[in-house]
C-alpha cells in the first residue's frame, strides 16, 4: 500500500473514532494526533496511527466478545488492513480490558460447536503466536494464559 492510501485510511479510522464516541470532527486535529505516533514524513508514523485508531475503534464499537473475534479480528487477507493485523493486534492488547475481550471471546467460541468460528479463532490464535515470539510483545500474556487451545 502506498503512502497516499495508507494516509486515506488513517484519516477514515480517524474520523469514525471521534464520530463513534460523539465528538466534534475538527480536520484541523488531525495532524496533530497522528504526530503523537511519529514524523509525519515516515511511512511507520501513519502504520502506526493506522493500528491504534482500529484498535480503539473495534474495542469503543465491541458489543460481543464472540463477534470481535469473528468479525474484527479474523482478518481476511483480501481487506486493506490485513497487512496492519499484527500492530493492530498488539494495539488492541494493550488497551485496557483488550485482553480480557480477547479471552472472553475466545472461550465462547471455543465452548460452541460451529466449526467456521473455531477455525477463524484458530487462525487468530495462530496469528497471536506468530507475533508473540517478539520480546516484549504483548501478545505473549494472550498465548501464556490459553494454554491448549493453540498447539504448533
Amino acid at each position: 500500500m502506498n503512502i497516499k492510501q495508507l494516509k486515506s485510511y488513517v484519516y477514515e479510522a480517524w474520523v469514525r473514532l471521534h464520530t463513534f464516541n460523539g465528538a466534534v470532527v475538527q480536520p484541523e486535529n488531525f495532524k496533530s494526533e497522528v504526530r503523537c505516533y511519529g514524523d509525519l514524513r515516515k511511512k511507520s508514523t501513519w502504520e502506526k496511527a493506522v493500528a491504534a485508531f482500529r484498535a480503539q475503534n473495534f474495542f469503543d464499537a465491541n458489543l460481543d466478545n464472540y463477534n470481535l473475534i469473528i468479525w474484527h479480528l479474523s482478518f481476511p487477507n483480501d481487506e486493506w488492513d490485513y497487512e496492519f493485523r499484527y500492530q493492530i493486534m498488539e494495539e488492541f492488547l494493550m488497551l485496557p480490558g483488550g485482553l480480557e475481550c480477547v479471552i472472553n471471546g475466545l472461550e465462547q467460541i471455543f465452548q460452541y460447536n460451529n466449526s467456521e468460528d473455531k477455525e477463524k479463532a484458530n487462525e487468530l490464535l495462530k496469528m497471536v503466536a506468530e507475533q508473540s515470539t517478539g520480546a516484549g510483545s504483548v501478545a505473549t500474556g494472550l498465548i501464556g494464559k490459553l494454554p491448549g487451545y493453540y498447539t504448533s
